[in-house]
């Protein structure tokens, strides 16, 4: 009898268990597609030192202004869903009677060919400032350190620099290799498919709007002369620089297609194992730069710069233009 007892209790809390809570560990995979992104910034400009003396300690501040002639790129990010022969994610949309929500669905058989558009689009900023210190320590080592500020489609963004340099100034020739970090503000409008399976297949549409700073390096090795009876001197600076165009983790459902009241938040159990494929591929561009110029000593310890920067882009795919020409100037002021 005591036998019969457990063995009813026992089958009793597992029946329980799995009306209740779910016990049965099934899996639901999420898998994240990244449809489109657009981000608004400028690009990672390294700095640019002369090297003209040997005086330690000593320092220079400088301000910048740049031009950018090139608005607009756009190019492909890897990671979007497979689409229709039209080019487009095929879904459907049903509704339900009892509760008024709203479910989406794949179109089954309709998304079979790889997406062969360009789903990233980076606006530029056309206008930017900067202003650094660069802080000469020893015969052959300096710190620096600096700000930039930029304005696109009315937004404001400011971004920062810090590193150290290598330098040396000899027979009216100077040389100096530079490395350090960017960290720039950058906004992102981003549209997230996410594809979840399980013991029901769905749909959620993600689109997410914010700024975030990226912290990205720089290398750059300048060359110049350095002949004080010269009504003006050369300079020649190259490097590369990297950039994060959008890094995020996707959270807030599309106004589209959702009501504030959010209908896509469907329970999963805690028992369930969730698998998480983010296919998202990396938002980023990388430069390989030029800059010719030349600068004019005004006093002692003012000089004008005047050159363009040549930047050309080598990371993003399918890109329509590669090419940023940016003509600057800058003014060194050295205590």
């Amino acid at each position: 009898m005591k036998k019969l007892t457990r063995f009813t209790i026992g089958l009793s809390v597992l029946i329980f268990c799995l009306l209740i809570t779910g016990c049965t560990n099934k899996e639901i995979v999420k898998t994240f597609y990244l449809q489109d992104v657009k981000v608004t910034g400028p690009v990672n400009l390294a700095p640019v030192h002369i090297t003209d003396t040997s005086n330690v300690p000593s320092f220079t501040i400088s301000a910048r202004f740049l031009y950018n002639t090139q608005k607009k790129v756009q190019g492909t990010v890897e990671g979007h869903s497979q689409v229709n022969a039209q080019g487009n994610f095929e879904y459907e949309t049903i509704f339900n009677d009892e509760d008024g929500t709203v479910t989406y669905r794949e179109t089954q058989g309709a998304n079979i060919y790889d997406y062969k558009g360009r789903n990233l689009t980076w606006n530029t900023s056309s206008l930017s400032t900067g202003f650094d210190i660069d802080m000469k320590l020893t015969h052959h080592f300096a710190l620096f350190g600096g700000l930039n500020y930029s304005v696109q489609n009315n937004k404001s963004l400011w971004g920062y620099i810090a590193g150290l340099g290598f330098f040396s100034n000899k027979n009216g020739m100077g040389i100096r290799i530079d490395g350090g970090l960017h960290i720039q503000n950058i906004y992102y409008d981003a549209n997230t498919l996410v594809s979840v399976t399980g013991d029901e297949n769905y749909l959620l549409f993600l689109h997410d709007k914010d700024k975030a700073s990226h912290v990205d390096p720089f290398v750059n090795f300048t060359f110049n002369t350095a002949y004080k009876d010269w009504a003006a001197n050369l300079f020649i600076s190259a490097g590369f620089t990297g950039q994060t165009l959008a890094d995020f983790e996707p959270k807030d459902p599309d106004p589209d297609f959702y009501l504030p009241v959010p209908p896509y938040l469907i329970p999963v159990n805690i028992n369930r194992h969730v698998i998480v494929n983010d296919l998202r591929g990396e938002s980023f561009a990388s430069f390989v730069h030029l800059t010719p110029g030349i600068y004019f000593n005004v006093t002692d310890e003012s000089r004008i710069l005047i050159g363009s920067r040549f930047y050309f882009e080598t990371q993003v795919e399918n890109a329509d233009k590669n090419i940023f020409i940016i003509p600057f100037a800058q003014v060194d002021f050295m205590f």
